[in-house]
């Protein structure tokens, strides 16, 4: 009875009086992979314990001699009610079910993008688990880790992931992730020391607030202050509501790190704004530079549109979590499993020569 009303439950469409969510059917938004294998199983086990007992207990007192031919009489009896009890429940079940629809196909508009605004705002109602926070505050760690920030090989960091999370250590094509997005930064977000770091060179060019960037180490006041970056937030608003692969809004890109390949001499590197013989034309990627380094990123998930012309979305999140019911928040984490990035740091070059191509 528990087991059909459950099903009852999850297959109904519920009628909501407001109209944020005017209606809703569990079963379009949950994944109980386990909840019904467990219920039967223990629908089996009370049958069972209920078929036995009936076969086997006597009313006569005092204890009874062995008797084959009611032994085995009774373990066929056992075995025919047990099926019989499970052959009523599946019909039953089945019955509730497909009154319900749940075995009618659902006709998708190819047309609509499934993944469109799948991006999760809260793990809890209003917790705005996924807004963007400062990952450190008054000295205690706020957040899970991502990614390990410094790639320098032999580099050891010191934040405690526990045994558990582990990151995904087999090639993406061994795992059942595909590509959701493909996005680019200005300059390498992550360090590795002597390849992309504080120290790497590029073009000089005016970047907005962050200064003149040339061929030279980085010093501090490159960048934009804390205490500018929390001042401009406040004038402009955050611009965190979304990744952006161009300024906007008021907004300017900040400088990431750079390769150490620059060389304002050599002519692969030049643009037409240092006299280059046969300047680059750009035809897609906006204001990229020839000499710069970008760091070009390729979201990873297991409940992306795979194989499908929704497979790439913008924002990533959209793709992230385009299919419900696999990636998990908190029942329990999965997220260091169904969800990666590969990333990759480039110095644009404009050459025709082989080893560049």
């Amino acid at each position: 009875i528990v087991v059909c009303l459950a099903i009852g439950v999850y297959e109904t469409e519920w009628t909501c009086n407001n109209d944020f969510v005017p209606a809703i059917r569990l079963s379009d938004h949950f994944v109980y992979n386990w909840a019904f294998p467990v219920g039967y199983l223990g629908y089996a086990c009370s049958l069972l314990v209920f078929s036995v007992v009936l076969c086997f207990t006597s009313l006569e007192e005092g204890a009874q001699e062995f008797d084959k031919k009611k032994t085995i009489g009774g373990l066929v009896k056992v075995v025919v009610g047990l099926t019989v009890g499970l052959v009523i429940a599946a019909s039953v079940s089945v019955g509730i079910a497909a009154s319900q629809d749940a075995f009618k196909e659902v006709e998708v508009d190819p047309s609509v993008n499934p993944c469109k605004a799948q991006k999760p705002y809260h793990a809890a109602p209003g917790d705005n688990y996924f807004r963007n926070i400062e990952c450190m505050k008054d000295n205690l760690v706020q957040v899970l880790e991502q990614a390990g920030a410094n790639v320098t090989r032999g580099y050891v960091g010191g934040l405690d992931a526990g045994n558990w999370r582990t990151p995904i250590l087999d090639h993406y094509d061994d795992t059942d992730l595909c590509t959701v997005n493909v996005h680019w930064h200005l300059g390498a977000e992550h360090l590795s020391e002597g390849q992309y770091d504080y120290h790497g060179t590029g073009p000089a060019y005016k970047n907005g607030t962050n200064g003149v960037h040339g061929y030279h180490d980085r010093d501090a006041e490159d960048y934009t202050s804390y205490e500018e970056h929390k001042k401009m937030k406040e004038e402009k608003g955050d611009p965190y509501d979304r990744r952006r692969l161009g300024a906007a809004g008021g907004w300017e890109e900040r400088l990431g790190l750079r390769c150490h390949h620059y060389d304002d001499e050599h002519e692969m590197f030049k643009t037409a704004a240092t006299n280059a013989t046969d300047p680059y034309v750009w035809r897609h990627c906006v204001e990229m530079m020839v000499g710069e380094t970008y760091e070009v990123h390729w979201p990873h998930s297991a409940a992306g549109a795979c194989g499908t012309e929704w497979q790439y979305q913008t924002p990533f999140y959209d793709g992230v979590f385009c299919k419900e019911g696999i990636v998990n928040i908190l029942t329990p984490l999965n997220t260091y499993e169904k969800i990666g990035v590969q990333g990759q740091v480039f110095t644009i070059v404009n050459s025709d020569e082989e080893e560049y191509q």
